[in-house]
């Protein structure tokens, strides 16, 4: 590879030094350098030979800065923690739903797919995703799923509002309680 920089420095070299002898002799017979002169008669050639010499040397220059600087961003690059897994950083806005016997899925099947895609998509690839949501709708469709846990609670324990009725119809009344401490609050203030 060193050699292959020694090349194109010596191109660069060239092209420089060729562009010196053009002006110089531009200069020498009266020639306008903002003019095409490669079309003239007698100094075409001449003039095409060292616009020859420049572009190869300007465009081998441009190849060598181009490789340094993929070089140099190859080795400034943060090596990835996973590379191998796809990262989610948003859910997505459209679903697949799957058919469930060959239906299409209630709105309350469709929530629960959405939220279990999420929850997968977070943890893993989206082709293993897709595969576990379509086993999921499989069982939804089926009524065989686990019930979350939230509602397992609430069909064994009582309700708090049924917990509250039972201590009151265990605990005696404060009625009457009542009235004797706002009857001896009434003679206090007399």
């Amino acid at each position: 590879m060193a050699k292959d920089i020694s090349k194109k420095d010596l191109a660069a070299k060239k092209a420089r030094r060729a562009q010196k002898e053009m002006l110089a002799y531009m200069e020498e017979n009266d020639l306008d350098p903002k003019k095409d002169w490669t079309g003239h008669k007698k100094h075409g050639k001449k003039i095409q030979a060292w616009i020859d010499i420049i572009n190869l040397g300007n465009k081998k220059a441009r190849a060598a800065t181009e490789e340094k600087a993929i070089e140099k961003a190859k080795k400034n690059q943060k090596p990835e923690a996973h590379p191998k897994k796809e990262k989610v950083t948003s859910t997505p806005n459209a679903y697949d739903y799957p058919m469930v016997d060959g239906k299409e899925m209630t709105s309350d099947q469709k929530k629960k797919y959405r939220q279990k895609m999420r929850t997968l998509l977070k943890t893993m690839s989206k082709e293993k995703a897709e595969a576990e949501g379509k086993k999921y709708a499989a069982e939804l469709a089926s009524g065989t799923s686990v019930a979350p846990k939230k509602e397992k609670a609430k069909k064994e324990e009582p309700s708090n509002k049924e917990k509250s009725k039972e201590k009151k119809a265990d605990k005696p009344s404060k009625k009457g309680k009542d009235k004797k401490k706002k009857k001896k609050a009434k003679k206090e203030e007399d």
